[in-house]
């Protein structure tokens, strides 16, 4: 699967390949897996733009998650790799928290509003202090909620928007 291409990815896609690198790094990891995920969070970031966005904000929140998570558990990291990896994590939250607005929030939809939310949060990302994104972000999902039925779009859209208010609170 990975090596298929020879590009050091999954299907040059950043949803298949932000996806199986999240699902290795929960994993038990032998050196050749974190290798293939260190190459894969590479690409990932070759996608970044100058403003730090990496196609979508959700796949720019995912190169967050990749990235923390290799430069925790990986200390034979390079040094080069560690500052690529850094400097691309606060480029992203900075393009992330930079770009939040009121009708939309990150993108206008639960699951990826709610996946971005929860990177964020669960690596204390977000302001922790600041209460107009506190209550933008909360205001933002209880608009988007079905008053109904309390769900939001979907099954995914409700077990994202759930993940990230609840690592919000």
């Amino acid at each position: 699967l990975h090596n298929q291409n020879k590009r050091l990815n999954w299907h040059d896609e950043p949803w298949e390949t932000s996806w199986a690198v999240l699902a290795i790094l929960e994993a038990d990891q032998t050196q050749e897996l974190m290798q293939i995920c260190i190459d894969s969070a590479l690409w990932l970031i070759s996608l970044q733009n100058s403003e730090g966005k990496i196609v979508a904000p959700h796949y720019t929140a995912y190169a967050i998650q990749i990235c923390t998570a290799i430069l925790e558990n990986f200390k034979e990291l390079s040094a080069e790799n560690k500052e690529i990896m850094t400097q691309s994590i606060n480029k992203a939250k900075e393009f992330l928290l930079s770009h939040v607005d009121e009708d939309n929030l990150w993108q206008g939809e639960a699951w990826a509003n709610g996946q971005i939310l929860w990177i964020l949060a669960s690596n204390e990302l977000t302001p922790a202090n600041d209460s107009d994104f506190f209550w933008r972000t909360v205001n933002w999902f209880v608009k988007a909620q079905d008053k109904n039925t309390g769900k939001w779009e979907d099954v995914e859209g409700t077990s994202s928007a759930l993940l990230g208010l609840g690592a919000l609170l």
